[in-house]
């Protein structure tokens, strides 16, 4: 396998180690035994003075490489990326994670054009465990194809630190819906609904996010809940241009109807998640005019070519199966929204059930009301 190195000079020379997982839950908690694991085998190693060799795009690389940043360790990141500008991609990944640029190398794979990310990933975990001296498996599923290059390297391998692989993987409650609480006249509202995020906060970097997930054990560090009380602290929700035509950063709010919210807390297998979570914002919608909220242009994908600069944020195709993303009756407003343009009497907090709330120090501003009679207890989780 071909590598280029890039970074510090003699980084590479020092004796080097490994820290391996296999892929654990996108929604890890604090108390997971892999994490504890992974953090004591990272702490000894930076007292023993090794270069701890791992990876990104993974919380299982990614965790390791927070923990060797809060002990200042020195660290070489295997990327199976391209990458055309590495002066900046390592800027900007030092920036991202906290590391001492002096401290902090890079092996870039070549040849990985064209690739998809999981095609990478055998070719990732091959070029860290050649590159490492000495093996720390922690929690590895028996069979697996890390597994195999383990035991291909077993000269190399200290199981101090091991636990038994956990497949559980924890995945975003099912919300199974009743009735709209009809003591609300929804029509009258645009909400916008959070939902559990498997990475930072727009506002956070990733050390920011794995540091506060090592010290959350009761629930996901960024679940739906806590996302919604983040958005009131920080009085911003942060648009983003995810899987919008022409990358427009925008904030999206839902025109709900007791049709509309089946589709849209739908749940989704592939993301183990549910489309959005029913915690939210709700802002009156006689408002929303002067907050430059507008209803979504629904349409073929030519509708978009044919509009106007101006209207382009706002367009949204309307699936090829019956309309079928019309029913998300979808407002947009374009970049971030900031609450304070807002009288306090304009906005209503949503969560699930009262009961259903998370526990918070923070005091919210506004009025909170549930955006369901009940769920189905036995067969959903509140986020």
């Amino acid at each position: 396998m071909s590598m280029e190195y890039f970074g510090p000079e003699g980084l590479p020379d020092g004796p080097k180690a490994a820290v391996l997982n296999s892929r654990q839950s996108k929604y890890p908690i604090g108390s997971d035994r892999w994490i504890s694991a992974t953090g004591q085998a990272v702490v000894c190693l930076a007292d023993q003075d090794f270069v701890l060799v791992t990876s990104i795009g993974m919380n299982t690389w990614e965790l390791a490489l927070t923990f060797a940043a809060r002990s200042q360790m020195r660290v070489i990141v295997v990327v199976s990326e391209s990458v055309v500008d590495r002066d900046r991609f390592a800027y900007d990944i030092c920036r991202r994670f906290h590391l001492l640029p002096a401290a902090t190398g890079f092996y870039f794979i070549a040849n990985q054009t064209g690739k998809t990310t999981k095609a990478s990933w055998s070719g990732r975990d091959a070029a860290v465990i050649g590159l490492a001296d000495r093996l720390f498996p922690v929690s590895i599923r028996p069979k697996g194809l890390l597994a195999a290059l383990i035991e291909a390297n077993r000269e190399k391998v200290d199981s101090s630190f091991s636990v038994p692989y956990d497949k559980t993987s924890r995945p975003r409650p099912k919300y199974h819906v009743t009735d709209l609480n009809p003591a609300v006249n929804w029509n009258e509202w645009l909400i916008h609904f959070t939902r559990s995020s498997g990475g930072p906060w727009p506002d956070e970097t990733e050390f920011d996010f794995y540091s506060d997930l090592v010290e959350t054990t009761g629930d996901f560090c960024r679940s739906a809940g806590r996302t919604l009380i983040h958005i009131f602290k920080t009085g911003i929700i942060y648009g983003q241009s995810n899987k919008i035509r022409g990358s427009y950063p925008v904030v999206p709010f839902a025109l709900i109807n007791a049709d509309s919210i089946k589709h849209i807390f739908r749940y989704r297998s592939r993301f183990l998640n549910p489309g959005l979570e029913p915690y939210g914002i709700a802002i009156a919608k006689d408002s929303a005019a002067a907050l430059g909220i507008r209803p979504v242009i629904y349409g073929v994908p030519n509708t978009y070519d044919n509009l106007s600069d101006d209207d382009k944020p706002y367009f949204q195709n309307q699936g090829s199966y019956n309309a079928q993303w019309t029913i998300e009756n979808e407002w947009r407003h374009l970049g971030d929204l900031h609450l304070d343009r807002l009288p306090a009497d304009l906005i209503r907090i949503i969560v699930p059930t009262l009961d259903a709330f998370p526990t918070s120090d923070y005091p919210l501003p506004s009025p909170i009301i549930p955006l369901f009679l009940s769920l189905d207890s036995s067969r959903s989780t509140a986020g």
